[in-house]
């Protein structure tokens, strides 16, 4: 049987090899109130879904007496995030023109939502994550 010690200095004079670092970029989203009342003037989106409006659950908080409880709907995927409006409340523009539909924010649109107006930001964020060969 062989000796522990023996065994523990055999160990330390072996070369390690570490696996290499990737350097990857994840998008944080941000929107900058540029006009309006709302609760916070910058909102970083953290989630799957973000929603405008005067209601409680709200992420961007409208204040008013007429503010709608739910004015607009951002939702995340894969390449960002999309905004759609909601059936039945105020008009929603995006960089001055109305939208019916859902569509992909790009870095820098404009959000017109019940008298608030948004600017919609990506930003690369760096992560180093390691990759495992084992």
């Amino acid at each position: 049987m062989a000796d522990a010690g023996a065994l523990l200095t055999e160990s330390l004079n072996e070369t390690v090899m570490l696996p290499p670092r990737q350097f990857t970029t994840t998008r944080k989203a941000t929107l900058l109130v540029v006009e309006g009342r709302t609760d916070l003037s910058r909102y970083e989106l953290t989630g799957t879904s973000v929603v405008v409006g005067s209601d409680a659950h709200a992420t961007v908080k409208l204040r008013g007496w007429f503010a709608p409880r739910v004015a607009a709907q951002l939702n995340r995927h894969p390449d960002g995030y999309t905004i759609q409006p909601v059936p039945g409340q105020k008009e929603l523009r995006v960089n001055g023109r109305s939208l019916e539909i859902s569509v992909v924010l790009k870095d820098g649109d404009i959000i017109d939502v019940a008298g608030v107006k948004l600017s919609f930001y990506m930003h690369a964020l760096p992560q180093t994550t390691v990759l495992n060969r084992l």
